[in-house]
């Protein structure tokens, strides 16, 4: 997909975020115009097993620098966290016991372990400015579930 999200009044000024500036036009806080999804499944021919998988990459939300006074720096919503990955996989097993149907699974989530961050620096008098953090790192799932179709 391509897309944009623009304004001519990008600052969104609050207690919480506080910023002195004019207001200006520029990126709105979710613009990505570079994005991709693709999801799937397919029954595997090893003992009946479900493989699914869901793929998301997407151009990094924008955001704005500011000083040690909290005014603003340069142009409203100039900079971009880094770019977005996130590939998650999963294997189903359904089974029958005790007159019911269960399905048993486990998923990996972030399997590149794509770093994904979600706070920055964004003060350029700090010393570790422009450094990111946050985001979730490489994790497995498993779940049991009892299973009703209708």
């Amino acid at each position: 997909m391509r897309s944009r999200a623009n304004s001519s009044a990008v600052l969104d000024p609050s207690i919480s975020a506080l910023i002195f500036a004019s207001q200006q036009p520029g990126r709105l806080a979710w613009d990505a115009p570079n994005r991709f999804l693709s999801r799937g499944w397919t029954s595997l021919p090893w003992w009946n097993l479900l493989f699914s998988y869901f793929l998301e990459y997407r151009s990094g939300f924008p955001f704005s620098a500011i000083n040690d006074q909290q005014q603003l720096v340069g142009v409203a919503n100039n900079l971009r966290y880094p770019d977005y990955v996130n590939l998650n996989v999963g294997l189903e097993k359904r089974f029958h016991f005790h007159n019911h149907d269960w399905a048993i699974r486990i998923s990996g989530i972030n399997i590149t372990d794509h770093k994904n961050p979600t706070a920055v620096v964004n003060n350029v008098d700090a010393p570790n400015f422009l450094m990111f953090s946050g985001g979730e790192g490489r994790a497995f799932t498993a779940r049991l579930r009892l299973v009703t179709e209708h």
